[in-house]
């Protein structure tokens, strides 16, 4: 456990041109890898075949769009190595003869599926006990004067009259149907005129036997699939896919890297110090490649990775708020796994509530990953609400370890004000840490604490004072050294320097008392819903009326106090130490349309 980010590792692999793709691949699903060209071929040409191959990818993704699910009904395993040049041209290939041949069957396929639909509103229709149904059913008259039938989702009111045309209602179990008979023109007037409510048009069979022609296309469509997958088996169609959305995927996400006629050299940084990860997924996938670790080439800045326990690291999406930290600087993480709970929990102290944010972050934890800060943050509001002697936000449950909020206003203020000072300490004391890091003594950051301790203790004694002559003595001595020629001016540029940002540390320390307050607030809401339901007629209503107000504030109040939470951090407490400097480590997305 450190509170220094590392430096991501330098890795290469040198593979066969032919299976650069599978390579990289392989690379992008270990999840270890950032790809990244050295400097001196981050101009050169792309592999052969990649710069022109922008055409093929299109009609091949042109063919995937238009067939569908027609095409594959899942994605096969892309070929191990071939140059993209030739597995495109072969995957277009294999895409258009299917195409070719399977035309013809999804046209008859199309024709059975509209004829099945209709033969199944017909059947709705012939279901219905009315006599005009029984009459359609045997089938059209054939004459002048035959009916249109129009299907419709849901009920119709009131169907507008058209001139000329005898209109009737039958209402089936999922379908209203209008029964249109008139002259041929009048009729399509009125189909014109219901054009609003979507209708479908019914054609009546000349045969009444429905079930037994239905039972027919039935067969028809389940041979018609049985010749397409035939053809998807011949053409390999699952494979022509994987392979087009591999080499698209490869050309949007992998730079220039080293290559000759028969060898590629995929370059990059992981972020797994004994490469074990991404030599596993090199392994599983079967490619050839030599794998090695050497020095980074010069010049290139590596990327930086946190490294952090289990348990610290939902709160690392804190600590890259504000960018990620730089090599000599101090990684807050492990920090922040204390300070984030501890200033939630003052904020939102009660033991049910907070087994309901605990409970809420356990469940949800996997689904939202950020979540999961509602754990440690659940339990540190449990403790609190020990302390302050509240459950679900009734103070008579069990007796306050500490005091409850409301009774004792100014010790929970002064509280608040204590872990401020506790926080902001934090800060220097990071801040201290990074400085050594860079091989220079914290002079600034000793003077600053004893100068701002000192202001603090003189609240207590006045001795305290003896602190702040102590820390500006050391940092005039600090600048009066540093600037040989001008010693007078340095010492004082110095002081002056810490005297501003001591000010503003007791400027954030006041900034501090909101914990204290919103403490006072979250008691007070919870007073409120605890008087409101004990002024109810019942004991039913009482509790009903407990449980809504209890579930109000951990909606309303966890919102609020993790938006002063995340507040107090990143300006209060990252702004003593980090600058967010570093570099992000990006690991390569996979292909996630191919199937593993």
């Amino acid at each position: 456990m450190s509170l220094r980010p590392r430096a991501a590792r330098w890795f290469e692999v040198l593979t066969p041109s032919a299976a650069l793709a599978a390579t990289t691949e392989a690379l992008a699903r270990s999840g270890a890898a950032h790809i990244e060209a050295p400097p001196s071929v981050r101009d050169e040409p792309p592999l052969e075949g990649l710069s022109d191959m922008g055409p093929v990818l299109e009609a091949c993704e042109a063919l995937a769009q238009r067939y569908g699910p027609h095409l594959s009904k899942s994605e096969g395993r892309p070929s191990r190595t071939g140059s993209p040049r030739q597995l495109l041209a072969e995957a277009l290939d294999r895409l258009r003869a299917w195409a070719r041949e399977a035309d013809p069957i999804l046209v008859c396929l199309e024709a059975l599926h509209q004829e099945a639909a209709n033969l199944r509103l017909c059947r709705e229709l012939f279901a219905v006990s009315d006599p005009l149904a029984q009459v359609l059913r045997a089938g059209p008259a054939g004459s002048t004067l035959a009916p249109r039938v129009l299907a419709v989702v849901g009920p119709i009111v009131d169907p507008p009259a058209v001139e000329g045309v005898l209109l009737r209602r039958i209402d089936g179990q999922e379908h209203a149907f209008l029964l249109l008979v008139g002259p041929s023109q009048d009729v399509e007037h009125a189909v014109r005129a219901l054009a609003s409510f979507e209708p479908i048009v019914v054609d009546l069979p000349r045969e009444p036997r429905v079930d037994e022609r239905l039972a027919a296309i039935a067969g028809e469509i389940e041979a018609s699939q049985d010749a397409l997958e035939a053809l998807r088996v011949r053409y390999e169609t699952g494979r022509a896919l994987a392979d087009a959305r591999r080499l698209r995927w490869f050309a949007r996400s992998v730079p220039a890297l080293p290559h000759t006629t028969h060898f590629s050299l995929v370059t990059g940084w992981c972020d797994d110090g004994s490469g074990d990860r991404i030599r596993g997924a090199l392994d599983a996938s079967g490619v050839v490649a030599l794998l090695r670790f050497p020095d980074p080439p010069e010049g290139v800045e590596a990327p930086i990775v946190l490294h952090n326990p289990r348990w610290a690291r939902p709160f690392e999406r804190l600590a890259l708020l504000l960018g990620t930290p730089g090599r000599n600087e101090t990684d807050p993480t492990i920090v922040l796994a204390f300070v984030a709970p501890l200033l939630f929990g003052y904020m939102f102290g009660d033991v049910g509530q907070g087994l309901l944010l605990l409970a809420a972050g356990l469940a949800f934890r996997r689904r939202v990953p950020a979540l999961a800060l509602l754990v440690p943050c659940g339990l540190a509001a449990m403790v609190a609400g020990v302390a302050f002697g509240s459950v679900f936000a009734r103070e008579d449950a069990i007796p306050a370890l500490w005091r409850h909020p409301l009774a004792s206003p100014i010790p929970v203020l002064a509280g608040a004000l204590a872990i401020g000072v506790l926080v902001l300490m934090l800060g220097v004391v990071l801040s201290a840490l990074a400085t050594l890091a860079r091989a220079r003594f914290p002079v600034r950051e000793l003077a600053l604490v004893l100068v701002y301790l000192g202001v603090v203790g003189l609240l207590v004694h006045g001795a305290a004072g003896l602190g702040v002559l102590c820390g500006l003595v050391l940092e005039a001595a600090a600048g009066a050294l540093s600037a040989r020629s001008r010693r007078v001016l340095g010492a004082v540029e110095r002081v002056g320097e810490l005297l501003e940002q001591a000010f503003q540390m007791l400027v954030n320390t006041l900034s501090f008392a909101r914990v204290g307050a919103f403490a006072l607030a979250h008691a007070g809401l919870s007073s409120a819903v605890v008087t409101l339901a004990a002024s109810t007629s019942g004991p039913v209503a009482e509790v009903g009326l407990l449980a809504v107000g209890n579930l109000v504030i951990v909606a309303l109040e966890g919102l609020v106090v993790s938006i002063q939470t995340t507040r107090l951090v990143l300006f209060e407490f990252f702004a003593r130490f980090l600058r967010g400097e570093g570099r992000v480590f990006r690991p390569l997305t996979p292909p996630s349309e191919i199937e593993t």
